[in-house]
């Protein structure tokens, strides 16, 4: 065995941590707030939650005949709100499509590219509230009817 130096081995720890002050502290990655494809991931919707305190839940992708009322009311006002009054182009000046024609992949729809697919998104969103309304006023008791006064 070599004879090592007195104080070697505190030499190399201090060696050690002047390096270590120089090197980029590991950081774990961020996950993505927006997804690619469309609408926000599961981590851009609890980052919404903590600062405005909403609880956004993920869009219905579910076909028409397997949706709930609920679901129905959910994806009809998206689409309304969204693409019957257009807030903003569908495509960017390459081409591609703004994120505003990319929810409608998050709700399970095509990309809009054209005024004109947007406007059939809104009419579809326009027959879901309908079919909603008619199917919550079905199940709905009937009120007696209110006595008049003589």
């Amino acid at each position: 065995m070599g004879v090592s130096k007195p104080g070697a081995a505190s030499a190399a720890r201090t060696t050690r941590k002047k390096n270590a002050a120089k090197r980029p502290a590991k950081t774990r990655a961020k996950p993505a707030l927006k997804d690619p494809a469309g609408g926000l991931s599961p981590a851009g919707r609890a980052q919404y939650r903590k600062t405005e305190g909403a609880r956004l839940r993920p869009g219905v992708k579910k076909s028409t005949s397997d949706m709930s009322p609920e679901d129905m009311r959910r994806k009809g006002s998206f689409l309304r709100r969204h693409f019957m009054t257009l807030r903003g182009p569908l495509v960017d000046k390459d081409g591609k499509p703004t994120r505003l024609a990319l929810s409608a992949s998050a709700w399970g729809e095509a990309i809009p590219k054209t005024l004109a697919a947007a406007r059939k998104l809104a009419q579809k969103g326009l027959s879901l509230l309908t079919r909603y309304k008619r199917t919550t006023a079905a199940a709905a008791p009937a009120k007696p009817a209110a006595k008049r006064g003589s």
